[in-house]
């Protein structure tokens, strides 16, 4: 068999895109890090949700189901929230 032998610009030009390939693999994870913390960090917030109390729900129910115009706008909630059931 053969041999082969490199020249010394050739193994110097393998070590150069293995160097290459590390640094993208350093790029890649650095991305991925970054990404994730701002993903986490966008869950995070200061706002609490704003929860109403059940009187004044009530109220503003009963105001949108006297309202024509809500129920036009509105009719599934209407049918959900404001309509009598039948009666037989």
């Amino acid at each position: 068999m053969p041999e082969f032998r490199r020249s010394g610009d050739d193994m110097i030009a393998d070590r150069a895109c293995a160097v290459d390939d590390r640094g993208g693999e350093a790029q890649v994870r650095a991305v991925f890090v970054v990404l994730a913390a701002a993903i986490l960090i966008g869950g995070c917030s200061d706002d609490k949700p704003v929860t109403a109390t059940s009187e004044a729900s009530e109220e503003i129910v009963k105001k949108n189901c006297a309202d024509p115009k809500w129920k036009e706008q509105n009719l599934g909630l209407w049918y959900s929230l404001c309509r009598q059931p039948l009666r037989w």
